[in-house]
């Protein structure tokens, strides 16, 4: 059956892709903010844990295409002034080691420079295996 006989625009049809939750890893492999790199079905990811959350993105900084396997993950300096600076308390962020550009590892939006994004993951935990969505046409 062809996408227009299924009442969906061009611009829908691209839009059609299928889900599959992936394994990544199990929880226990992973340190309180330690990167931890993997591939997932041909795709290299870095999988992380803040706290009580575990994170994925795509292992590759977009700014140098860079690994983040020496990165670091922590909670970022915030402020309108050198008066107001604080620490985040809800916004970890993961830092490429070569040029210290962070990236919020739930949405992957560069915090210093909006044209810099990586790609993030949802993620599910069940039975101590984290999952990985993925999106495949």
């Amino acid at each position: 059956m062809e996408d227009a006989d299924r009442g969906l625009s061009p611009q829908q049809a691209r839009e059609i892709y299928f889900v599959t939750w992936v394994a990544a890893c199990q929880v226990a492999e992973l340190e309180d903010g330690v990167p931890l790199i993997r591939t997932v079905r041909s795709r290299e990811m870095v999988l992380t844990r803040w706290r009580d959350e575990v994170f994925a993105c795509r292992n590759v900084c977009p700014h140098h295409n860079a690994s983040f396997a020496h990165g670091d993950v922590h909670l970022p300096i915030v402020g309108r002034s050198p008066r107001e600076v604080t620490r985040s308390n809800t916004q970890p962020v993961l830092t490429c080691p070569w040029h210290l550009y962070e990236f919020d590892l739930r949405t992957g939006r560069c915090l210093g420079d909006p044209f810099f994004r990586v790609r993030a993951y949802e993620v599910l935990i069940d039975d101590a295996t984290v999952y990985v969505e993925l999106k495949e046409r």
